[in-house]
């Protein structure tokens, strides 16, 4: 994943902490999962274009990485 191991273990431990400790955590996981699926291309640009200027990328560039990073959030959050 794009964000790297340390990253990805944090975030897999706080899914699992939180899913233990709060029941309501399934629900917002799903309704996560519904926004991240919802996303557009197009929605994307305004991001794409600050990660662009700030990574000195091109703007398919930093599109692709942001879709990228969602794609692993998305998976995060389904396998959890």
């Amino acid at each position: 994943m794009a964000g790297g191991d340390e990253v990805v273990n944090q975030i897999v431990a706080d899914l699992a902490y939180m899913s233990s400790s709060d029941m309501t955590i399934d629900a917002s996981r799903k309704r996560a999962l519904e926004i991240l699926h919802s996303l557009t291309d197009s929605e994307m640009v305004p991001v794409a274009e600050i990660l662009a200027e700030r990574d000195r990328t091109s703007a398919d560039s930093a599109v692709f990485d942001v879709n990228g990073h969602l794609r692993d959030l998305s998976e995060l959050l389904e396998a959890h």
